[in-house]
This record gives C-alpha cells, structure tokens and sequence, in this order.
C-alpha cells in the first residue's frame, strides 16, 4: 500500500468502517511508514478532542435570526412594531427579494439578451447579399449529381422492363391489343 492510498483510507480506518482485508493491509503500511503512523495519531487526537468536546446547543433568538435573514419566514412577526410603509409593503415585496427568484430574473435577462444578439446577427447576415456559402454550393452539386443518378436508375428500370418484355413475350400482353403496342417515349 502506497501512502496516498492510505490517506484516502485513513477515515475509514479510524471510524472502523473497513473490511478486514483492508484493516490488515492499512495496519501493515502504518508499521513500516513513520510518517503515516504520525498522520493517524494526529487524526486519532482530532478525533478524542471532537468527541470530547460538550454540545452547545445554539440560543433560539439565534436559530430565528439565521431563518429570518435566509428565507424570510415569519418577516412581518418580527419585523418592528408600526414600521410605517416600509413594514407594510415588505410583505408585498419579500417574495421579489429571495435569491432563487433573483437568480431566476438575472438568468431569463442574460437568456433574452443573447437570443437578441444573435438574432440580429443572423438577420443582419441574412439581409447583406454574399456569396452563397461551400455548403450550399456542395448541396447544389448532390442535386445535380443526385438528379442524374435517378435519371440513370429510371433508365435502368425502363431497359429491365424491356427485357423482360422481350424474354416473356410482350410482358403477357395479347400481340393485338393496343396496349401491346410499343411506346415512342420510353
């Protein structure tokens, strides 16, 4: 085991989370790598020192600040008594002010404004007379070429069509019928 492969490890070791494969492999590097073992005790410490430290439990006028000032629950309970217009119209306007709602407005601005930009842009390109791009000049040659490939299988099919005409005996057309008769325009 490399160090850095324990240093991943290593929470995982203390908090007694791997398996025993692992343990075994991670307790052989820790007593052959001095440095290692230094890196697990200072951690075992940080530990001891966590878990001995008391629990606080935070004031509530402290908890009530936090969710007033994040998300503004309760701002017309404790905003100040007879705060004048300005405490009438912060319910009105609390909504405005959260930042997903913000964040959401800025987002939709920089949205228009770059379909404008670039709408103009292709507007403007589109009324200046140029000269037609390579991709349409190539898409104008696969017409044509593409035009003459059909013409060349119609002509194909015309001459397979006659052949068998010629093999079958007039394609089981009764010699004196006027579909029998041959067309100029094939």
């Amino acid at each position: 085991m490399k160090c850095r492969e324990l240093d991943v490890l290593l929470c995982e070791y203390l908090d007694d989370a791997l398996d025993a494969e692992q343990r075994r492999e991670v307790e052989e590097h820790l007593l052959g790598c001095p440095d290692c073992r230094e890196a697990r005790d200072e951690a075992d410490f940080a530990l001891s020192a966590l878990r001995s430290a008391p629990l606080v439990e935070p004031p509530p006028q402290l908890i009530a600040d936090i969710i007033h000032d994040t998300i503004g629950v309760g701002a017309g309970a404790l905003a100040p008594a007879g705060g004048g217009l300005l405490g009438f119209l912060r319910p009105i306007f609390n909504p405005f002010l959260e930042p997903r709602f913000v964040m959401g407005m800025a987002m939709t601005v920089v949205s228009f404004s770059m379909l404008t930009y670039h709408g103009q842009r292709a507007f403007e390109s589109w009324q200046q007379p140029h000269e037609p791009s390579p991709v349409i000049e190539m898409a104008e040659t696969a017409g044509v070429q593409a035009e003459g490939a059909w013409r060349r299988v119609a002509d194909m099919v015309a001459a397979a069509r006659d052949f068998y005409e010629l093999q079958t005996g007039s394609g089981g057309l009764e010699p004196g019928s006027p579909e029998a008769a041959p067309q100029e325009d094939r």
